[in-house]
């Protein structure tokens, strides 16, 4: 061997490293935690290519629910980025870190602006495929902030620069993820619907295809077809599942919570919100969980069952992170029913209308409908009918608006015995 050619090592770790980011691009999560993870032991502290594959390791990691792993993996490339002058790869490993933190107990508000603040030097350095990553982050971060059309305009930059950088991962990040987002928040049930249905032409058998169906399957239950919703939603997960992606898939917990209550099904509803809470919970992940414990915490009430109801509303108001309006409304909806049931109705009004104000802040319309249907309760319960009946008239044309025609039929339901 000649002292120019590259070491048996360095050999092979480049080998294993485009083997994991071909596994990674193709979605086979597993298989690329293995094959980059070995890249990056081959190679010493430092080196720039060690460094690269670290990043797609953190990002495999995260995807497969190995959260406090990521984090590691993230913190010692910013590390060993920084002490080898890797400016770029430095600016992406903090990225990478704020992803982490921001469904394991961190803020919305500050990482957001602590990302925007990484594209500005990333800009300079006109480093496409971070600058990529980073508005990737900026969009899921709008979403839960109840910013859902500011959103899916920022995936959508995310994918004009991941375009530009040839990175696949990304580009079906920025497909899969906003059309989600934009069920939960300001789509149309119909023309969301037909939006899903010309993407899976495209995308049917490739990671993105999983995302589509769960967000079908929330169109689907928002028109009423909730036999069909169940079985695009059981779709979806499965395909999670043969992915890899166990946060995504863990993170199901709360569509399916959420259609099986819309159905009726509520003890359905109460165990795949259960399910969800448990396996965030085993993966140390804390964003999402404190939205599915919201969902058990509402499936419960629609029971009858306030005192758990109660339980698991403070558990979800103790998870919930600084800006992460769903769950800081949905404790507040649920405890202001459980509140009003027991008669206590100025604390429980109190409740319900800080919850209209939060969701009134998004473009979150499904929200918005049951921020004003959980007032409506609390008021037609201590027996004010007048202001019950405006709640409802504006939980109607929330819910129409969305097009969810079972929510709105039962708000309409709902003021037919007021009247």
């Amino acid at each position: 061997m000649t002292s120019c050619e590259p070491s048996p090592a360095v050999q092979a770790s480049c080998s294993g490293g485009r083997a994991g980011h071909r596994a990674y691009e193709r979605g086979d999560i597993p298989a690329a935690v293995s094959l980059l993870a070995r890249a990056t032991d081959l190679l010493p502290p430092g080196d720039r290519l060690g460094l690269e594959c670290s990043i797609a390791l953190g990002y495999a990691l995260h995807d497969a629910g190995e959260l406090e792993r990521a984090n590691e993996i993230f913190s010692r490339c910013v590390e060993e980025a920084e002490r080898a002058g890797e400016n770029a790869l430095a600016a992406r490993g903090r990225v990478g870190r704020v992803s982490v933190a921001v469904i394991t107990g961190a803020a919305f508000a500050s990482p957001l602006e602590a990302t925007r603040l990484e594209i500005a030097k990333l800009d300079e350095l006109d480093d496409e495929p971070r600058i990529a990553e980073a508005w990737y982050l900026v969009g899921n971060l709008e979403g839960w902030l109840g910013r859902s059309e500011l959103s899916v305009r920022s995936h959508g930059t995310a994918m004009e620069h991941a375009r530009r950088a040839g990175n696949r991962r990304l580009i079906g990040l920025s497909v899969g993820l906003p059309v989600i987002m934009e069920a939960w928040g300001f789509g149309a049930a119909p023309d969301g619907l037909r939006v899903c249905d010309e993407l899976l032409t495209k995308y049917q058998g490739t990671s993105i295809e999983p995302s589509l169906r769960i967000a079908r399957s929330l169109y689907l239950s928002f028109l009423g077809e909730a036999e069909a919703a169940q079985g695009e939603h059981t779709a979806g997960v499965e395909l999670y599942r043969q992915f890899g992606n166990e946060l995504f898939g863990a993170a199901t917990g709360m569509s399916l919570a959420d259609l099986r209550m819309r159905a009726g099904r509520l003890e359905e509803a109460e165990a795949a919100a259960r399910e969800g809470a448990d396996r965030l919970e085993r993966l140390g992940e804390q964003g999402f969980r404190s939205t599915v414990a919201g969902f058990l915490a509402e499936a419960l009430c629609r029971q009858g069952r306030y005192e758990e109801a109660d339980e698991w509303a403070r558990t979800t108001a103790d998870l919930a992170m600084e800006g992460d309006f769903d769950p800081e409304f949905r404790w507040r909806a649920v405890r202001a029913r459980v509140l009003a049931h027991r008669g206590e109705f100025e604390e429980a009004e109190k409740l319900a209308r800080e919850g209209v104000e939060i969701v009134e802040q998004t473009d979150w319309w499904l929200h918005r409908g049951q921020a004003q249907s959980a007032l409506g309760e609390v008021l037609e319960l201590a027996g004010r009918v007048d202001q019950a009946r405006a709640s409802y008239e504006q939980a109607v044309d929330a819910f129409e608006r969305k097009g969810v025609l079972p929510d709105a039929e039962a708000a309409r339901q709902r003021l037919e015995q007021l009247a």
